[in-house]
């Protein structure tokens, strides 16, 4: 049987999908049931974190009862033994603490006296072992604690703690000498205590046992070194590490401690209400779900056994009845693969289902069809290929023209570009104000940017007219503009002689208004410009005097390397002003030697950087670079502003028309 044939892929097609779907349906039982038992287990978990809780709770409440009983004996004792035995029997040092303890009535077994003078040393005790011990060593804590007792002089009754060598429920009380000199520390074991620790050890221990799949259930108690509550385990040092962690932060951590990564290790803090012992304690539930988990997969494995023995014989079941089915078929394509050949007189006669009449019938029908297609295929052929070239041939004739067009176009601009370079200021214009340095990228061919130079002697003084000029838009618009900008400044300063800038400012939207028809119509065309006047005296003495519209002119003190800051009017010239009536001003300032003078379009601080999430240049960037770099010359200056453009314009569309010129005087 070929792979290839109609009842192999009737087979796979077939048997495929329902055999993943079966496995398919295994794997998520597989998983569902491993939710399920963790949800279980979590629930579970809550349910005896929450029986633990309950336990001690009850155990707080019986241990205050306790507590409060033996508190008020200590107390009787304390004051009778600093009141009485140590005011005028016998000094701390010498005082008979075993004699007393008998005339108290106190059990020797179960509670001792300490005497603790002022530098935290026991003097004198009924537990010979803790003789000559510093308390202060303990801790500043401690101490601290000690201290405040020898201040205030009250009885102070310790609620019942851990004794940190023998693991014993101990309560202690301290009281100062009448004199402050000394205190006396009583410490004093309970046996209903103990018994009713041990009981809830004993009860604590059997939580587990009867919970399927818990190794065990312990608790944890923070103290020095922590210790278990039921037993005589001692923690690792990892699992110490766990226990701190889990008592400092009061969370909870599931970890593997072993090889085993079926065992889990979960640590969770246990709240205490009603007393302070045992305030830090953690409960430590071991959870080994190996059993459950071999479990789940023997049942995984049986259902995959038992779903591919479905599906092979499923599979058999639909081969047989696909070659009964597919045989009559395998007839119909080698006739076909005949009249595929050429041999279109070839005719199918296959009998079998009524679809496979039905489709031999249709066969021929389409045979036939087709052989007469044939035959007039050629003459349409011939008929389409004639119109083919009669269009290839009108086509080759729009693109010759569309070549002649560009090509008039691009002279034009080219042109147009010569045109404009010709009214820009030379270098010899320029080097009369000085060194100089001019960054000019237009956007397209022709410019919307332009900058404009001029000046004339007067008898103490030569006197020069500089402006920075940016036209609304940029390309021919933009260019057209920058040459009426040309005309009118000639026209206002040269032949009008208008010598104040504000004054210029003002003829010049005049002007732009005029010429453009504003009023008349709708045109919104203008331009923000930077005029200045610069008069340089015979006595060496410099003045510039600016007047701005929407652009701003920099000024570098050399003396104090500070950077200045001109700003021009919100107006611009010509266009809708927008209700924006305010009259152009004037700024005049003496200028020193090496001072610099910044002009510049709004298209270097607009410039985007695609490589920093579209950031501008921006102001920010042009004054940092000022500030910088302001004492190299500026051939330097040139060189190094435009490395700082230059990943501005790597990628990223030039927005603008880019222009900055700057004068050192």
């Amino acid at each position: 049987m070929k792979f290839n044939s109609i009842t192999t892929k009737i087979i796979i097609s077939s048997t495929i999908p329902i055999f993943l779907a079966l496995i398919g349906l295994a794997i998520y039982n597989y998983y569902n049931s491993q939710r399920l038992q963790n949800e279980a287990y979590n629930e579970k978990r809550e349910i005896i974190n929450k029986e633990i809780q309950h336990i001690f709770d009850l155990q707080d409440v019986a241990l205050k009862s306790l507590e409060n009983k033996l508190g008020s004996q200590m107390e009787d004792w304390s004051k009778t033994i600093v009141n009485k035995y140590l005011d005028s029997l016998y000094t701390p040092l010498d005082a008979p603490l075993e004699k007393i303890q008998l005339e108290l009535g106190m059990d020797t077994a179960t509670t001792d006296i300490y005497i603790i003078n002022k530098q935290g040393i026991i003097i004198n005790t009924t537990f010979p072992k803790d003789y000559m011990l510093n308390l202060f060593n303990f801790g500043e804590s401690h101490k601290s604690f000690l201290m405040n007792i020898f201040a205030n002089g009250t009885f102070i009754s310790e609620p019942f703690t851990t004794e940190a060598m023998t693991k014993m429920i101990k309560k202690y009380s301290y009281q100062a000498t009448l004199d402050r000199n000394y205190i006396v520390e009583l410490g004093s074991y309970s046996k209903d205590a103990q018994d009713l620790i041990s009981s809830m050890q004993k009860t604590f221990s059997n939580i587990a046992k009867d919970q399927k799949g818990y190794r065990s259930v312990d608790l944890f108690i923070i103290a020095d070194d922590p210790f278990s509550f039921t037993t005589q385990d001692t923690l690792s040092p990892l699992e110490e590490k766990i226990v701190l962690d889990v008592q400092k932060n009061n969370d909870t951590i599931r970890t593997r401690l072993e090889d085993e990564i079926e065992v889990f290790y979960d640590y969770s803090k246990l709240n205490r209400k009603f007393t302070a012992l045992y305030k830090g304690a953690v409960v430590r539930l071991i959870y080994d779900k190996t059993e459950l988990n071999a479990k789940n997969r023997s049942e995984l494995i049986f259902s995959v056994f038992i779903f591919s023995v479905v599906t092979i014989v499923v599979a058999l079941l639909i081969f047989f009845e696909a070659r009964r089915l597919s045989k009559p078929l395998k007839i119909l394509a080698q006739k076909a693969d005949v009249i595929a050949k050429g041999n279109f007189q070839q005719h199918i006669h296959v009998t079998g289902s009524y679809e496979i009449t039905r489709l031999s019938q249709s066969f021929d029908s389409m045979v036939d069809q087709l052989r007469d297609s044939l035959n007039n295929l050629e003459q349409k052929v011939d008929v389409r290929t004639r119109e083919l070239a009669q269009k290839s041939e009108e086509i080759e004739i729009q693109k010759n023209s569309l070549v002649s067009k560009n090509k008039r176009i691009e002279s034009s601009l080219n042109y147009a570009y010569t045109i404009q370079l010709a009214i820009l200021p030379t270098a010899k214009m320029l080097q009369q104000l000085g060194d100089y340095f001019i960054i000019y990228k237009p956007k397209d061919k022709v410019s919307g940017d332009s900058y404009w130079i001029t000046s004339f002697q007067e008898a103490d003084k030569k006197v020069f007219y500089f402006a920075i000029i940016d036209c609304t838009g940029h390309g021919v618009p933009g260019a057209f503009m920058t040459l009426i900008a040309d005309r009118l400044l000639n026209s206002i300063i040269i032949d009008q002689k208008v010598h104040s800038p504000s004054e210029i400012l003002e003829k010049l939207d005049g002007g732009v208004r005029k010429m453009l028809r504003q009023e008349q119509n709708s045109n919104d065309d203008g331009m923000d410009i930077g005029l200045t006047k610069i008069e340089l005296y015979r006595n060496g003495e410099k003045t510039l005097t600016f007047a701005g519209a929407k652009r701003p002119i920099y000024i570098f003190r050399d003396e104090t390397e500070k950077l200045e800051i001109l700003k021009g009017s919100i107006r611009s010239i010509g266009g809708n002003r927008y209700g924006l009536e305010e009259p152009f001003k004037n700024y005049k300032i003496d200028i020193a030697k090496n001072d610099i003078a910044y002009f510049f379009t709004d298209g270097i601080i607009d410039q985007k950087n695609s490589q920093y999430s579209k950031k501008k240049f921006g102001t920010k960037g042009l004054v940092q670079f000022i500030n910088e770099n302001a004492r190299h010359n500026l051939a330097k200056q040139h060189e190094i502003l435009d490395s700082m453009l230059a990943p501005y314009l790597v990628n990223e569309n030039q927005m603008d028309d880019i222009s900055l010129v700057a004068f050192r005087f």
